[in-house]
């Protein structure tokens, strides 16, 4: 996004603490050539020297028509979390209500595995992302905002596998850290927001930083920016509840991660209080295991790295460093620390992952930041070393373009539409639960595409017939897409609740009938019926026989069965939460036609599903 006037005579930003020499010049210097180098709004730094906070301050804005970003701004941090949910684990290791070498079935004995191997997964192998565990995220697509969706996805893996034997090698996975954030809960009765408020962040004096969404008004969190093509995109309010412990919703600001690394440099102490034992936090740096990293896109290639317990150790420019970074979607994060100098480094953005073929990677930017700290030159590392592996010379023919354009759903439901933009290109939307992704497409061959926006480039392929007709995508979020024909978008008819709080689509021949956000509907010719009702109380349903991810929503079913004079009906439940309002569904069908019901009608009502809780039906609008 290319900066107004408006926004660089913003850039000044705050100031709190500076060191009055030339390196706080060199990092304004430096700061403000990112801030135009990049289509992000704004971002906030901090550096941190021994015991102290050297340079703290924002740049650019917090929305594209409001305040400076300043040290204060408060940004979801994302993985980052990872590391304060280890800080807390191991407070709970010294008082002696956890054993880094126990088995999880220990603190939550009902833990179970698809393979039955949960036994050998451990509390260490868990913190050291060693566990055998994969991030199958199904979180990502929920819009659960009760803190139960932690353990409802943990108990969600009894139909996950390992993929590698627990406590052998490293693979990247959120749920080692869900796992982790609700044994927390259970050996200290507390959840797992409450115990990081009580025990963590407040005794940091981390007074602007939260998982909990009750204090998201209070601090005044950003809403972040999802990535798009050309130029960034204002973020709806979200909050994703499932994954707290590995960084969905940790919200925090320049300062108070400050304080963080002041007591990561400081053997555990900060503002005169003991976080943790020095032997503690020297343990959450030490590798677990050891992997190979190839990241030829920030120019890491065959690099020898180590996990700690949140923490990636590396050799940069000839020296040790502990680094990790945070993807929140709509925002992000990068820490850096080199513990030997004492110092310590964090950079939050105000907006989404860039791609780094394209833009200045974060890596790049904080460990240039420790080397202007410590008053020495600027390092490439950080950077690609190569060209953009997707680069392509093809050119899609003009009268080829028609024939992509059109809806697409995927098995789970979510759906994908191609369209030709004015600007002359062919353009891929997809929106699944709080995701909200925009595309170019950029054609490497009729069949291969590279799909562009800022925040990166992924390939995907259209599946095409003989003919050289398009039937599908794959590549792309969801698995495998199939087009939907223009024969079956026909017959169906958009139905609207009186209030605008529900959108769905039926077959054209289904008559409904509403109260509020209440509606009953039936099928003239069979004896199909489906009822809902939406409510704003945010009700959370725990009972429910099966959970499937449909339509980018996280849907908890259940079936009975009942006469209706001599005709055996089957009754499918359906339940899902969205941003506190709560929507059941009921469809009932003779037992003999219930999968076509399900089929002809569930499936497209899903996936054309909009709910609006702000539109919840009151006495007021009712109308």
């Amino acid at each position: 996004m290319k900066k107004t006037p408006a926004i660089v005579l913003l850039a000044v930003g705050v100031c709190q603490f500076a060191f009055a020499d030339t390196r706080s010049d060199a990092i304004d210097r430096f700061l403000n050539r990112h801030l135009e180098a990049i289509p992000i709004p704004g971002f906030s730094v901090v550096v941190v020297e021994g015991k102290q906070v050297i340079y703290s301050r924002g740049f650019g804005v917090e929305t594209l028509d409001g305040e400076p970003m300043s040290e204060h701004s408060s940004v979801a941090i994302g993985s980052q979390t990872k590391s304060l949910t280890a800080v807390a684990v191991m407070q709970l290791v010294e008082e002696g209500k956890i054993a880094l070498d126990a088995p999880v079935t220990r603190y939550l004995p009902w833990f179970r595995t698809a393979d039955g191997r949960q036994d050998e997964i451990t509390i260490e192998s868990l913190l050291y992302n060693a566990s055998g565990l994969p991030s199958h995220d199904d979180w990502l697509y929920s819009r659960d905002q009760s803190e139960k969706a932690i353990e409802r996805g943990v108990r969600a893996m009894a139909r996950v596998p390992l993929v590698r034997t627990p406590g052998d090698s490293f693979e990247y996975a959120n749920d080692n850290w869900n796992v982790l954030g609700l044994v927390i809960s259970e050996v200290t009765g507390m959840s797992y927001s409450g115990y990081m408020q009580d025990r963590v962040l407040d005794p940091m004096g981390m007074a602007r930083s939260t998982t909990a969404l009750d204090r998201f008004d209070e601090i005044g969190v950003l809403h972040g920016f999802y990535t798009g093509i050309e130029q960034v995109r204002p973020s709806r309010r979200r909050f994703l509840a499932g994954a707290l412990p590995a960084g969905s919703e940790l919200r925090s600001t320049a300062a108070d991660m400050g304080r963080y690394l002041v007591m990561l440099l400081n053997e555990g102490v900060v503002g005169g209080n003991r976080i943790l034992d020095g032997t503690s936090v020297n343990a959450l740096f030490e590798p677990g295991v050891r992997f190979t990293a190839n990241m030829p896109e920030i120019g890491v290639i065959e690099g020898e790295a180590g996990y700690g317990m949140g923490w990636v150790e590396a050799e940069a420019d000839g020296r040790i460093v502990h680094h990790h970074g945070g993807d929140a979607i709509v925002m992000g994060s990068w820490t850096m620390l080199d513990r030997e100098r004492g110092l310590g480094v964090s950079l939050l953005y105000n907006g989404p992952l860039l791609y780094e073929y394209n833009f200045p990677s974060k890596v790049w930017v904080v460990n240039n930041l420790l080397h202007l700290a410590a008053g020495e030159p600027e390092s490439d590392f950080g950077q690609p070393t190569k060209g953009d592996p997707t680069a392509n010379d093809y050119d899609l023919p003009d009268n080829l373009r028609s024939r992509y354009v059109g809806q697409y759903l995927s098995g789970s439901g979510i759906k994908a539409r191609v369209k030709e933009t004015d600007e002359g290109y062919l353009a891929l939307a997809l929106t699944a639960g709080d995701l909200d992704y925009e595309y170019q497409l950029d054609f490497a061959s009729e069949a291969t595409v590279v799909l562009r926006n800022l925040s990166g480039a992924q390939v995907a392929n259209f599946m095409l017939t003989p003919a050289g007709e398009v039937t599908g995508i794959t590549g792309i979020l969801g698995g495998v897409y199939q087009r939907r024909r223009d024969a079956e978008l026909a017959r169906l008819s958009r139905i609207n609740s009186p209030c605008g709080s529900m959108a769905f689509s039926l077959p054209r021949e289904w008559v409904a009938q509403w109260q509020g956000d209440t509606f009953t509907a039936h099928d003239p010719g069979s004896g199909r019926k489906l009822s809902g009702e939406l409510s704003g109380d945010g009700q959370v349903v725990d009972n429910s026989e099966t959970v499937e991810t449909i339509g980018g929503r996280v849907w908890r079913k259940g079936f009975q069965r009942s006469l209706s004079g001599t005709v055996v009906e089957q009754t499918m439940r359906l339940e899902t939460l969205e941003a506190g309002a709560y929507l059941s569904l009921n469809l009932t069908a003779p037992v003999e036609d219930f999968s076509n019901a399900v089929r002809e009608v569930v499936s497209p009502l899903l996936t054309d599903l909009e709910i609006d809780p702000d539109a919840v039906c009151t006495e007021s609008n009712r109308g």
